[in-house]
């Protein structure tokens, strides 16, 4: 099967065609990033979009790259970025 290309200019929520609309008020940080970062373009989001999950997830990712020790020069990039991004 071939994908298609995807118009990073464009939004999840426009490559979808649903609108989550705003967070309910009083909703946790967690489900207000989610509900902004869909009206993001894609080609808008950076290392900090990506990264909305739980700190103890982002513990056990941090494990897991102290081990890593990649030669290719973007993943160390990756990597670095991953780790200056606010918890």
């Amino acid at each position: 099967m071939a994908l298609e290309a995807v118009d990073r200019t464009l939004s999840i929520t426009q490559l979808e065609g649903d609108d989550w609309g705003d967070a309910p008020p009083g909703a946790a940080h967690l489900v207000t990033t989610v509900h902004r970062l869909r009206h993001k373009p894609l080609e808008a989001l950076d290392a900090g979009d990506y990264w909305v999950a739980h700190p103890a997830q982002r513990s056990e990712v941090e494990r897991i790259l102290d081990v890593v020790d990649p030669d290719d020069a973007g993943i160390r990039a990756e990597i670095t970025s991953f780790r200056n991004t606010a918890p």
